[in-house]
This record gives C-alpha cells, structure tokens and sequence, in this order.
C-alpha cells in the first residue's frame, strides 16, 4: 500500500469527514465504472457505490491498516451485487409460488382467492405505514433500507415492524385457514 493511501485510512479511520469526501471525490467514478461493468445497469451501480461508501464510513473503526481502501470498496460493491442478484432470484421464486394457479380446478382459484383475501385482512389490521412497510418488503421486493430511507426510519425498525406483521398473519392464518376446504 502506498504511504499515501495508508495516510487516507488511517484519517478516515479516525473520523475525517474531508479525507473520506476527498476520497469518495476520488474513486467513486473509478469504482462506479467496475460496478456498472458487472449488472450494466447504471442506476443499481450507482445504488451499489453508494451503499459501499456508506458502509466503509460506517464501520471506519474496523478499517484494516493492512487493507487496501479501495480494495475494500471493490469487495463490499461485489458482495452487494452478488446479494443483489441472489435477492433477485429468490424474489422471482417468490413471486412464481404467489401467482394464481394455473389450473382449471375451480377450487383451486376459489382456495387462492380465499387465501389471499384472509392475508390481505390481517395485512388490514395495521396502520397503512406498517402495510405499505409489509407489501413494498413481501410484495415489491423493496429492501428494509429502502423502505426506511422512504419512511424516515431505521431499517431495524422496519425489520421489527415486518416481524410483527409476519407473526400476525400466521396467527391469523392458523385462525382462518380451516375455513378454506
């Protein structure tokens, strides 16, 4: 590493907004230019860069002397687009498993409209910011971030609010769910 990169993290280390501004000013094109190269989408590599710069201020205190700045930043902006990707498979998964059956057995669409017509109920029973939380999370494929930065929150209050209602529905199901056959 050279003395001069060491400099630059041992000052981001210790908390220097300028040094972290002057190296984010630095290497975010650099670093924007790897990312868009792996999903050749500029929006979610600018997404990308941001959350690893966001994470490198965050947990600056962890900094390695022995590590590479830019080294690290390579690495958390992989880790997110692999997290991305692995995300993005299951989310269709997901939504395959929620579309209606295609099937001409009317009990079955009776069975699935049913079904969900009791989920959106217990959905029903909290305010429309804990639903917009829990439909933009379950349905849209909306990260806890995201909905936090959207609803002025924390993203563990999200998760917290996602939890509640995930164990709701449960209950509710359970209460219901004979009713269906």
């Amino acid at each position: 590493m050279q003395p001069e990169d060491l400099k630059t993290l041992m000052r981001i280390k210790a908390g220097s907004r300028c040094a972290y501004t002057t190296f984010y000013q630095l290497y975010e094109k650099r670093l924007l230019a790897t990312v868009y190269f792996l999903c050749n989408d500029k929006a979610l590599a600018e997404d990308i860069v941001q959350e690893a710069f966001l994470r490198l201020w965050v947990n600056r205190s962890m900094l390695n002397e022995n590590q590479s700045l830019k080294g690290y930043l390579r690495t958390i902006s992989k880790n997110l687009f692999l997290d991305h990707v692995r995300k993005n498979k299951t989310e269709k998964v997901y939504h395959k498993l929620l579309c209606e059956p295609v099937s001409f057995d009317t009990r079955d669409r009776i069975a699935f409209k049913e079904l969900n017509k009791i989920v959106f109920n217990a959905i029903g029973a909290f305010s429309a910011e804990k639903q917009e939380m829990y439909i933009g999370s379950r349905f849209n494929g909306k990260s806890y971030n995201e909905i936090a930065i959207a609803n002025n929150t924390t993203p563990k209050a999200v998760e917290r609010h996602i939890a509640k209602i995930s164990l709701f529905i449960k209950a509710y199901l359970k209460r219901h769910y004979f009713f269906l056959f």
